[in-house]
């Protein structure tokens, strides 16, 4: 392509297109749309820039046709024609920074141009994209407006073809009247003697720009026009002469003043010699070879057909029919291209009919159209159908724009679409797409069922209305934050729902980018309202789980293992847990106490840690209970004494993953105990000093209570009346008694000692029933009681056993009868 610095040569392209301050037209205004669509802006435009400003064949999304050149974005566009110009943020760019076409309206941040180049090289303007926000096109993004742009030069080569066909129409017509020589006509007329004398009339003068006296005759004619081709260019003449002058020669000629010009030149014959019809083609040939290039070499098939059948098509035209040659196209009617019916269900004849028609009516016509190859395969494509002439004769250019590629990206996107729809619909979450100003252009249905608004009340801004009060201002200042500076959202919050309940959600949303520019977002909420009440009750569990241990004075610890690896992780740098109040009943802030097992080890009393270790290890090694009490020094350098319990969490193979636990302190209740120890040591030297009085006692006392037995008893063996009897009976018998009691003050002594033993002698369980019945009878007696003695007949007379210990056992009894009864009888069974 050619650089822009024949900047005369571009602006004379531009005018011979003749589309300056044209109307608008659909073709190019489609096109426009199609780059705003792709590329995702709000302002897209064909910029064709002459002298003075640059003119919008077709605009989008705004209302101005034209700017000056020298604001013009397109006029640094076309200086580099061999690639899309791109500016990401104009009002970054210094070239644009103070354009008023950034700094006020319309506000232009990015824009895109694509060139559009002829074929001749020449940047005429550009297709252009603009948007109010900074940003970059995504590589698809820019092939795409390159391929538009092609394609609004592929119009301009209509255009072209058009204007040159009928171009060729007054050429001919002004062949066919030329007679005589007369001295002003449109084309140059040379008239040639038989002599070979030459006259010319002022055009053929001004096209040559040779006098009648420097090119009189035939030899000064070659002579001068052609230089050292003369005799090539006479050779060339007499050829064409002898055959009767059949059709008009094109060549290379030098004019008077130097220039090299190309010539048109027809013969006639005539009664007085010749003459010569004389046109200057440099610029014609110029164009008709250009658009002979663009027909052969467009990637778009070209073909051109008349009534009688399609009379000739390009290479692209070829390929896409899959033939191999011209030949099998030419010749070939239209409608042997297409199948009998259209997607739309119209015959195709029928609808090629009004397609023809159009075109004809509106000089141009653009559409969409089903084909079939000769192999029956069928394709799409886009038409543009434009009557031409050619040759005199009204033909039809019809050029092919094959759609398959756009169909299938139409289709995925379709397919896409279709993805995310079904994803969208079954989705558990509800799910949401914003614009780059973060306005909601799309919710799905479970985002409604979670906010309880419907979606249509919930685009652009209205999702907000749906915020819990509480939150709104939290959440719109948040997502405001993360919008502006094209950042992930994330947070918890609250709908409120049109029935009243409160819903929890966690809302995530990421940036959408294209060309490296945010231009949206994408997100979604899910119900978290279970989740959340599950960690408020466990909150409060925890708050009143802590209380507890607050109360109940324990620390917590936790520790992990390695189940492969746990005995040698056990030691100083084993990761543990020790909750603050751990620290604080030792008497540490909960920050001096290191997460570690090593402040622990270290405050252990030395003489309990190897204890309290085989302890640990029976318990994770053979899952012996842990319940061991030692000894930590406190922060104040004293020992306390701690009762410390445990469990663990086992794998599979029952190996320890965790273990945890509580400590509490028991000082208090050692102490205790170790009075308690003491009392009872004591309690137990006074006892044995008790025991000892009374057997000391006992003995002391037994020596004379036998005395007085002994005489009571020789006293009864003398003669003695009734009453001293019984007086001397009474006495022995209370003495048998009180000798009795201090051997029970004895046995007491001995039970004591743990020295007591049962004797086994016969005896009467009559008499010794009725003898303890007879001793209490007087106690009795005094307290208005009787005693009654009922030894059943089944009672054997003799039992062996100990009569002492029996004795007293009854006499305990019957004695506590005769506290506790009053006014009745006591029987004894």
């Amino acid at each position: 392509m050619k650089p822009q610095s024949d900047e005369i040569a571009r602006l004379k392209a531009l005018r011979d297109l003749a589309i300056l301050d044209t109307a608008a037209e659909e073709a190019y205004d489609e096109l426009t749309r199609s780059a705003a669509l792709i590329c995702q802006v709000p302002i897209a435009l064909i910029s064709l820039v002459d002298e003075h400003r640059q003119w919008f064949k077709s605009r989008v999304g705004l209302d101005a046709s034209e700017t000056p050149r020298e604001l013009a974005f397109c006029d640094h566009a076309i200086r580099e024609p061999g690639q899309v110009m791109e500016v990401g943020d104009a009002a970054a760019d210094p070239r644009f920074a103070n354009n008023p076409l950034v700094t006020g309206a319309p506000g232009i941040r990015f824009y895109a141009g694509a060139p559009l180049v002829d074929a001749a090289g020449f940047a005429l303007g550009s297709l252009c994209v603009i948007d109010h926000q900074p940003r970059r096109l995504e590589p698809w993004q820019r092939e795409v407006l390159t391929n538009l742009g092609r394609q609004v030069v592929r119009l301009f080569s209509t255009r072209v073809a058009l204007a040159h066909a009928h171009l060729g129409t007054s050429r001919r017509q002004a062949m066919e009247s030329a007679s005589g020589v007369p001295r002003v006509v449109p084309t140059g007329v040379v008239q040639v003697s038989t002599t070979g004398a030459i006259q010319l009339n002022q055009v053929a003068h001004a096209i040559v720009g040779w006098s009648s006296t420097q090119v009189a005759d035939l030899a000064t004619w070659f002579a001068c026009l052609h230089g050292p081709q003369a005799a090539r260019a006479r050779a060339l003449y007499e050829q064409d002469r002898a055959a009767g002058f059949p059709h008009a020669q094109v060549m290379w000629f030098t004019r008077g003043d130097g220039q090299r010009r190309q010539g048109e030149f027809q013969g006639v014959r005539t009664a007085q010699g010749e003459v010569w019809l004389l046109r200057d083609v440099t610029e014609t040939s110029g164009a008709e070879e250009r658009f002979r290039v663009l027909f052969d070499h467009s990637s778009d098939a070209h073909l051109l057909f008349d009534e009688q059948g399609i009379i000739d098509c390009n290479r692209a035209a070829i390929d896409l029919l899959r033939c191999t040659d011209k030949q099998q196209v030419l010749g070939l009617h239209p409608a042997r291209l297409s199948p009998a019916f259209q997607p739309d269900g119209r015959r195709s004849e029928e609808k090629r009919i009004e397609m023809d028609r159009l075109a004809r009516e509106r000089g141009s016509h653009r559409f969409e159209w089903l084909h079939c190859r000769l192999d029956g395969s069928e394709f799409r494509t886009e038409v543009t159908l434009t009557p031409v002439q050619i040759s005199g004769q009204p033909v039809l250019l019809m050029v092919w724009h094959d759609l398959t590629e756009r169909l299938l990206i139409e289709e995925k996107l379709r397919l896409d679409e279709e993805r995310f729809r079904a994803i969208s619909d079954v989705s558990p979450m509800g799910i949401y797409v914003t614009d780059v100003r973060g306005r909601a252009i799309y919710l799905n249905e479970r985002w409604s069922e979670l906010a309880g608004m419907a979606t249509s009340a919930a685009q652009s801004e209205g999702w907000a209305k749906c915020l819990h009060p509480d939150d709104r201002q939290r959440i719109h200042e948040a997502w405001t934050v993360a919008v502006m500076g094209g950042r992930r959202f994330s947070g918890q919050y609250r709908y409120l729902h049109a029935n009243g309940r409160v819903v929890w959600v966690q809302g995530d949303a990421v940036p959408m980018r294209l060309g490296g520019q945010v231009n949206g977002y994408v997100g979604v909420v899910s119900d978290i309202t279970e989740q959340h009440q599950l960690e408020v009750r466990l909150r409060d569990s925890i708050k009143r789980f802590d209380l507890v241990v607050a109360g109940a004075g324990m620390g917590v610890w936790e520790t992990s293992f390695d189940p492969a690896r746990w005995r040698e992780q056990f030691g100083p740098d084993l990761p543990c847990y020790w909750s603050p109040r751990l620290a604080e009943i030792m008497g540490y802030a909960p920050e001096e106490f290191p997460a570690r097992l090593q402040p622990w080890l270290e405050a252990m009393h030395p003489d309990d840690l190897p204890r309290v270790r085989a302890a640990i290890e029976a318990y994770l090694a053979d899952a012996v209970p842990y319940r061991v009490e030692y000894r930590l020094r406190q922060r104040s350098g004293e020992y306390h004494w701690y009762y410390a319990t445990g469990e663990a969490q086992r794998d599979e193979q029952g190996r320890p993953l965790r273990f945890a636990g509580n400590i509490s302190d028991i000082t208090p209740r050692k102490r205790d105990e170790a009075l308690l120890e003491r009392a009872r040591d004591e309690a137990q030297a006074a006892a044995r000093a008790k025991s000892d009085f009374l057997a000391t006692m006992s003995h002391e006392l037994r020596t004379p209570m036998n005395g007085v037995i002994g005489m009571t008893t020789l006293l009864l063996d003398t003669p003695l009346n009734q009453q001293q009897k019984e007086f001397a009976e009474t006495a022995r018998t209370c003495g048998d008694q009180l000798l009795a009691l201090i051997s029970d003050i004895l046995d007491f002594s001995k039970i004591e000692a743990g020295s007591l033993t049962l004797e086994h002698i016969p005896y009467s369980p009559r008499r010794l029933s009725e003898e303890a019945v007879a001793l209490l009878a007087d106690q009795a007696e005094k307290k208005g009681l009787q005693i009654v003695c009922l030894i059943g007949a089944e009672v054997p007379a003799r039992l062996l056993g100990d009569p002492t210990r029996l004795r007293q056992v009854v006499l305990n009894l019957l004695s506590n009868a005769i506290r506790g009864q009053l006014g009745w009888r006591i029987g004894v069974n």
